[in-house]
Formats: C-alpha cells, sequence, structure tokens
C-alpha cells in the first residue's frame, strides 16, 4: 500500500487516498473504493514514505475543511 494523490477526473477535483496492492485506491476524502479499472479517477502521484495528511496530499479538500471550520466559529 501506498499512499497517492489522485484526480476524480468526474469533477476535475485533486484528492488524497491509499492504493492498494491490487491496483484500487480508497478515497481519504470519503472513505469510497475506486476501482483500478475505473476510467474516472487517476494517479498524480505515489508516496514512497508515509507523509502527514497537510497540504500536499488533501489538495482541494483541506481548502474546504478550512473553509467550513471558519464559517463554525
Amino acid at each position: 500500500m501506498k499512499q497517492i494523490m489522485f484526480k476524480d477526473t468526474a469533477d476535475n477535483t485533486i484528492h488524497g487516498g491509499i492504493l492498494l496492492d491490487n491496483g484500487d485506491a480508497i478515497c481519504g476524502c470519503c472513505g469510497g473504493l475506486l476501482k483500478a479499472d475505473d476510467n474516472n479517477w487517476t494517479i498524480i502521484e505515489k508516496y514512497d514514505e508515509w507523509i502527514d495528511l497537510d497540504e500536499t496530499i488533501c489538495g482541494d479538500d483541506l481548502d474546504y475543511y478550512e473553509e467550513e471550520n471558519e464559517n463554525s466559529d
């Protein structure tokens, strides 16, 4: 398994996730399973080392999270 940054080609957003050994991936945003043969996502980067869940791998999700937290105060 490796952490990945991937692009959801259906809505043109960047997400982080976990690439499984069989080529499927788990989305770090929603926990959904992305099948290896599904053409709605593409890997942008694979990480050889485990990295912190920050701007590097969260992409658009982190911006959304930060905006939601600012609005909840």
